[in-house]
């Protein structure tokens, strides 16, 4: 219930938000319009941020789905820091450079198959 962004096709507001406050996820999957070490995680549209905290916030797991495109780059509305709490699943075109920076940095990043080994 809530209501309803057609071009995104997702609900949000009140009504969502306390929908999805009376449950639990095991695991969440947030794609957010950027990722940035220095700025956290964001996104471009403010009414889905409410909703977006709220999985994160009754989740085991969180799962942050961006393609190599979202990195490194910084979006309107922060919606947490990037930390190893969190796992990020990209595309192969995402650079080394940044890739290797996140592992660096400990955050649990994956662009391949070959990461999940």
């Amino acid at each position: 219930g809530g209501q309803y962004m057609p071009d995104e096709a997702v609900f949000y507001g009140n009504i969502a938000i306390e929908t999805i406050n009376n449950l639990h996820f095991s695991k969440v999957f947030i794609f957010p319009s950027a990722v940035s070490l220095k700025n956290g995680v964001g996104d471009y549209i403010v009414e889905l941020a409410g909703i977006q905290k709220c999985l994160i916030n009754n989740s085991d797991e969180v799962i942050v789905l961006a393609d190599s495109t979202k990195f490194e780059t910084n979006a309107f509305y922060k919606l947490f820091d990037v930390n190893d709490a969190y796992s990020f699943v990209t595309d192969d075109e995402l650079d080394d450079k940044i890739y290797n920076l996140y592992r660096k940095n400990n955050i649990k990043i994956f662009r391949n198959k070959d990461d999940l080994k």
